[in-house]
């Protein structure tokens, strides 16, 4: 799994811990760390990197982060990595479907993989177009005064 997928997951799965048991930069630092990671893979000009649906999840999580969490400066960047994120899904065909392998029907465990690693894709997709919907739609972003609890 990318690291810059990782750190996504933890600037917004450290929201949910009790926050005498945290310190609060640590989702900060995750964050720091996923847009550098992301801004060295694009400035490599690494195709494989940008067409795989980890760096759209990467994007989503950490633009999520920055609009639901951060705040201030980083609500700008969250924009700035949603159109990167709808700009990757456009420019390498990541909406079309993916192919389905006719011949792993008759191993029960990578029919399995296959249904799953589909199935990822197109809710990765829906979460990228129900963003934009919103972002386009003229609402304000999302802008949480305080961090997100359950």
């Amino acid at each position: 799994m990318p690291e810059a997928l990782l750190m996504g997951m933890l600037s917004i799965g450290l929201q949910f811990e009790c926050e005498q048991e945290m310190d609060p930069s640590i989702p900060a630092q995750a964050f720091k760390r996923g847009r550098e990671l992301l801004t060295q893979a694009e400035l490599s000009d690494e195709v494989l990197f940008a067409r795989n649906i980890h760096t759209v999840q990467a994007y989503l999580l950490l633009e999520l982060y920055a609009a639901m969490c951060s705040g201030g400066r980083d609500t700008t960047i969250g924009l700035q990595m949603h159109h990167k994120s709808v700009e990757l899904v456009r420019r390498y065909g990541l909406t079309e479907p993916l192919t389905v392998q006719p011949g792993a029907a008759e191993d029960l465990d990578a029919l399995w993989r296959q249904f799953v690693r589909c199935e990822s894709h197109k809710r990765t997709l829906f979460a990228v177009y129900q963003l934009d919907v919103y972002c386009r739609s003229g609402h304000a972003v999302l802008q949480l005064s305080g961090r997100i609890k359950h």
